[in-house]
């Protein structure tokens, strides 16, 4: 399946998740919207997330919408702020942006920007390693 894909102009949320399952990650994606039931679930995985261990949230996003250079990014999300209603994105090119926080509204808009290539907006990741017990699927099947 990963012979489908053409690395040379970046991946999308679906072949992420793709790569992710293939390496025993146990995949769940919101695409992003702007309702607030988004943002709800949103915040709850993200407290979730950094009070716990096994998960991890990776935020899909286009980066001009956060006045940063760019469109399609993916970088994990470190922590969140509760009274400021901000994230801590831990940017993977660091070299670009060092980590930095966003208002989760911001974020949000950012996530509903629609892929090129899939034209889905993109979103949230959320995962999880699969236990041993578990059977894991890659995507499409």
């Amino acid at each position: 399946m990963l012979k489908q894909f053409n690395f040379g102009s970046g991946i999308n949320l679906t072949q992420f998740v793709c790569l992710a399952t293939c390496n025993r990650l146990h995949a769940e994606v919101h695409y992003g919207n702007e309702e607030e039931d988004f943002l709800t679930r949103l915040r709850r995985d993200l407290i979730e997330s950094v009070r716990g261990e096994t998960r991890v949230i990776v935020a899909s996003y286009d980066r001009s919408q956060l006045q940063q250079t760019g469109t399609g990014h993916f970088s994990p999300l470190a922590a969140f702020h509760a009274k400021s209603d901000r994230v801590l994105i831990m940017d993977v090119a660091r070299f670009k942006y060092p980590p930095h926080w966003v208002e989760l509204k911001q974020l949000q808009k950012a996530m509903c920007s629609i892929d090129i290539s899939t034209k889905k907006a993109r979103g949230e990741f959320k995962s999880s390693l699969c236990t041993s017990a578990e059977s894991f699927k890659p995507l499409g099947r």
